[in-house]
């Protein structure tokens, strides 16, 4: 791509697939992860769409660096409730980059209360 904020229309979308699984294995120490192989079993559709465009796409621009990216998907996670794609998104914040003392693994306990309280809330139907 010649810039963060660009699109070549002149790529495929097997080119994006490809570069989204090379992103992806080098966030996950190598291998895709078997939740990406069960998503592209089951519905391959989804799973094109996830690798070539979310991540082949999106997440190849070098407008964040891989550990600003990461964390804030763990926070939009947290926030959500989401707790198995915030540990997914942990781990590969802490696969692929030195965690230095604010890292996720200082960060995440701190997001998971805020997430069960979220959790409650809507449990109850609160605001």
């Amino acid at each position: 791509m010649s810039s963060a904020d660009t699109i070549n229309p002149n790529e495929t979308t097997a080119t994006r697939r490809k570069r989204g699984e090379e992103i992806v294995r080098t966030l996950s120490g190598g291998r895709l992860p078997a939740e990406l192989e069960a998503l592209d079993r089951d519905f391959p559709f989804l799973a094109n769409a996830v690798t070539a465009y979310a991540i082949g796409e999106l997440f190849a621009r070098d407008v964040l660096d891989v550990r600003t990216r990461q964390l804030a998907l763990v926070a939009a996670f947290a926030a959500l409730g989401l707790g198995e794609f915030m540990k997914i998104h942990a781990g590969y914040a802490m696969n692929h980059v030195p965690v230095p003392t604010a890292g996720p693994d200082r960060v995440a306990p701190q997001l998971t209360v805020g997430s069960r309280r979220r959790r409650d809330a809507d449990a109850h139907h609160l605001p």
